[in-house]
This record gives structure tokens, C-alpha cells and sequence, in this order.
């Protein structure tokens, strides 16, 4: 199973912008199917020439920073968002700075998931080791 849409998300800090374009293409090399998305957190218009780059390796939404909250956590807040505004479409969350260098690494997990209306989160308990709640990794239909 592959999910309609991978989903990451970044404010303009580059220690995690910068990894925009090459983890965008290589999930399109891996899933030419999936529609690859990024949650931005900027100030930065429609037509702006960072927006109009961005926009060449994936979909990508802006969505306007809160004042007196830190972007970083606005920027995660944001995935779920994006999320939640796809309707029925399978969607895979996950962070930006995630390489994803095997599609096994995506679809073994994905199998996990079996059933309509349910929310699918991976952590360290498939791997063998007790792990906390993640916050990436997780799928679900847009409107869980």
C-alpha cells in the first residue's frame, strides 16, 4: 500500500528548509505516484522567489506564522494541518530531515495499516525496543 500523500513540513530555518528539494526527490524517485507537500511556516507571499523554488520539487502550502509561539513548533503543527485539510487521501506524515534512502522503509511500516478511520503510528515497538509517541511516521485518511 502507498499512501496518496507524503506530508513534511519546515519554517525558513535551513537546518531543516534546505533539506526541502533532495527529500522531495527522493520520494518521487521511490513513489512517482505520491504527491510530495510541505507545510511552510513564513511570512513569504505567493510569489515570492523562495516560495516559487520551493515549489518546483513539491506542493507546497504557506501558512503564516503566529506571533509569540517559536516557529520550529508552529512548523510541526503545521503537517497535521495540511494534513487534516485532505479529506479522504491517505496521508504519510513525516519530518523533513527524514532521508528516505529504501521504499521498504516507507511500505513495511504502511502495512501496519489496515483499516479505514484509523490512525497508524509507528515507533519503537517495531523495531524491538520500547519507543515514545511519535509525531512522524504516522497515516491516516486526512480527516482523522
Amino acid at each position: 500500500m502507498l499512501p496518496d500523500k507524503i506530508i513534511l513540513s519546515s519554517n525558513e530555518d535551513p537546518t531543516y528548509f534546505d533539506f526541502w528539494p533532495v527529500v522531495s526527490w527522493a520520494y518521487k524517485k521511490m513513489f512517482p505516484t505520491v504527491e510530495v507537500c510541505l507545510a511552510f511556516v513564513t511570512k513569504r507571499t505567493e510569489n515570492d522567489p523562495v516560495v516559487v523554488e520551493a515549489r518546483k520539487h513539491g506542493t507546497v502550502v504557506l501558512f503564516r506564522p503566529i506571533d509569540d509561539v517559536p516557529e520550529g513548533h508552529q512548523a510541526k503543527v503545521a503537517r497535521f494541518i495540511l494534513a487534516s485539510q485532505q479529506g479522504g487521501y491517505i496521508c504519510y506524515i513525516d519530518d523533513i530531515d527524514l532521508f528516505p534512502l529504501d521504499n521498504k522503509f516507507i511500505t513495511d511500516k504502511l502495512e501496519y495499516w489496515n483499516a479505514d478511520d484509523v490512525l497508524l503510528c509507528v515507533g519503537g515497538e517495531v523495531y524491538g525496543f520500547t519507543g515514545t509517541y511519535p509525531i512522524s511516521q504516522m497515516t491516516a485518511q486526512g480527516f482523522i
